[in-house]
């Protein structure tokens, strides 16, 4: 049986293939450096953003990591890089 696409889907670009669910990761945010693992990626994210109020504005993330001291942080790929 084949899966069909959206026409969204096919003009999506590939996953890194560095990065998918189970990988494990070092993740950078605000000059600190932790390890986890990948445990959700939620693939192509537009690229929107959300007013919060007080000018405070975020976008959305595509990869949710389980660091190693059990916090569950929200990154995108610009933030990870794979431990050996």
């Amino acid at each position: 049986m084949r899966n069909k696409q959206s026409a969204a889907e096919k003009d999506a670009p590939a996953a890194s293939d560095a990065f998918s669910v189970g990988t494990a990761v070092s993740v950078t945010a605000d000059d600190n450096t932790r390890e986890g693992t990948i445990v959700e990626d939620f693939g192509v994210l537009p690229e929107a953003t959300v007013d919060l109020g007080d000018g405070l504005q975020v976008s959305p993330k595509r990869f949710a990591v389980l660091l190693n001291d059990g916090s569950l942080v929200f990154v995108n790929d610009d933030s990870l890089k794979t431990v050996a």
